[in-house]
């Protein structure tokens, strides 16, 4: 099976960390009128043998870019679930590359962490 890896994230977030082999698809390109694709996505868009998978961080950027897919009847890709902060979590740092991984794992966790009591 054919797989395209597209990084939802701004060129310069996808330059310092990346999953390996992903391609840069900016979700701002969605936004924009007639849904502009790529000639890579087109050549993919509902192949068989052929799956997309839409990652960002946190799978913010994923779920929704996700749900405009399926509006426009695109129906082979998938949302990476929990995004790259959930794959470096898991201990899968090989597939990622970038000077940025441990700061995605130190701000995810950042973000997870509870506010302190006050007292």
């Amino acid at each position: 099976r054919d797989v395209l890896v597209l990084d939802l994230r701004t060129e310069e977030e996808f330059n310092a960390c990346h999953i390996k082999g992903a391609v840069s698809y900016p979700s701002q390109m969605m936004s924009r009128s007639m849904y502009q694709f790529t000639p890579e996505i087109l050549k993919f868009k509902n192949r068989e043998g052929c799956l997309m998978v839409l990652y960002d961080i946190e799978e913010r950027l994923s779920a929704s870019v996700g749900t405009l897919w399926y509006e426009k009847a695109i129906e082979n890709f998938v949302v990476l679930n929990g995004g790259m902060a959930a794959l470096l979590q898991g201990g899968d740092r090989d597939c990622v590359e970038g000077v940025a991984a441990s700061d995605i794992l130190s701000l995810d966790q950042e973000e997870n962490t509870p506010p302190a009591a006050a007292g």
